[in-house]
């Protein structure tokens, strides 16, 4: 019977042929890393016992027939040993050439394929995070918003080389290219979201306002902070919050502190306008990226006769400066007759965060 074509024909259909095996290896991957797996295994053992057998004249071990074996498999060669007789170099051909070599190839090419499916997962946010002690960021208002954001966590001295996630369903693709920065698709109020981005393993969380036009951002954000608090009760939390009239929407769930940003913005323009240089030193204060620039540190047990007006005193002389100290809710600003108290916390302008015992130390207290 004859082909039509004939040699092209035939050529053809093998290649249709092998094309149709290898699509059927890239779709049951996980056999047909079984089935190359033990191909290679038949090479290197058959390989190495065809050595040991017929070259008996070169007295091998069988560590030397195995490094032949693998040696020759990779394609490296070094020389040091040589198949001199028919069973040996038989052998090579049948367990290297016809079974490893084609084995071994397909193998790395699955591989590289798997690493590069994984890294476009990755960055396409249809992965799993296996950070620890990561900073979650919710929500994506805008790139320009989240690079700032990124940068300034960057910039700080203690929390730099924390891994960030990005958790947002608003973007296809990771548009940062950063190392430290990961990426997980998902809706911000659904609970597999937050345990593909490793939720019970991170330390920080902010979160977003969805859109600085979105009526319902506020309440979004709030139902977000519900649920990751509901998932990792550990957790320090941030949200941002457009409307102040909204607040009682972040009373009803634990959150560890709420930022107003339109009204900061607000307040900041109005007090430059009336005090010209305010903004510029808010600027310096605020970033990370300054040499000095605001850090907070709680008040754990205070030491007998300790006033934040002495206090305030001797940290200058550390080239620190109290600004102020939050108690419950109330921000205290002047230090006369105002002893520290344990849950306190301290706001002031330095070169470092410090612990409270750091601090005391530092002052003169022992």
């Amino acid at each position: 019977m004859r082909f039509p074509g004939g040699r092209s024909w035939c050529l053809f259909m093998q290649w249709h042929t092998v094309s149709r095996w290898i699509r059927l290896f890239r779709r049951r991957r996980d056999i047909s890393v079984v089935i190359f797996g033990l191909t290679l295994l038949v090479s290197v053992l058959g390989n190495a016992t065809c050595y040991y057998v017929f070259e008996q004249a070169q007295n091998p071990t069988v560590g030397d027939a195995l490094w032949f074996s693998v040696i020759s498999l990779s394609t490296i060669g070094y020389g040091d040993l040589q198949a001199h007789s028919v069973g040996g170099r038989v052998g090579t051909v049948v367990f290297v050439i016809v079974l490893g070599l084609g084995s071994f190839s397909l193998m790395l090419g699955m591989l590289f394929e798997w690493l590069s499916e994984r890294l476009a997962r990755e960055q396409k946010g249809m992965g799993s995070i296996v950070a620890e002690d990561h900073i979650l960021i919710v929500n994506f208002p805008s790139l320009p918003r989240i690079e700032q954001i990124v940068e300034e966590l960057c910039a700080d001295r203690d929390h730099g080389r924390r891994e960030i996630v990005i958790v947002t369903d608003k973007i296809d693709e990771l548009p940062l290219r950063k190392k430290n920065v990961l990426f997980v698709k998902g809706p911000v109020l659904d609970d597999e979201t937050y345990r593909r981005a490793g939720i019970d393993r991170a330390r920080l969380a902010i979160v977003l306002a969805t859109d600085y036009d979105d009526t319902n951002s506020d309440a979004v954000v709030a139902s977000a902070v519900a649920v990751i608090e509901s998932m990792n009760e550990s957790i320090y939390t941030v949200a941002e919050c457009l409307a102040p009239r909204h607040r009682m929407l972040f009373d009803s769930v634990r959150c560890n502190a709420v930022v107003y940003s339109h009204t900061i913005s607000g307040n900041l323009l109005t007090q430059e306008i009336l005090d010209p240089g305010v903004a510029l030193m808010m600027d310096a204060l605020t970033s990370n990226t300054h040499e000095s620039c605001l850090f907070a540190t709680e008040v754990m047990d205070p030491p007998a006769e300790c006033s934040y007006r002495k206090l305030a005193v001797q940290m200058v002389e550390q080239d620190m400066s109290l600004v102020c100290v939050q108690r419950e809710h109330h921000t205290i600003s002047s230090f006369l007759d105002i002893n520290p108290t344990r849950g306190d916390r301290m706001i002031y302008v330095g070169k470092q965060r410090m612990t409270w015992d750091r601090l005391l130390a530092g002052v003169g207290y022992e």
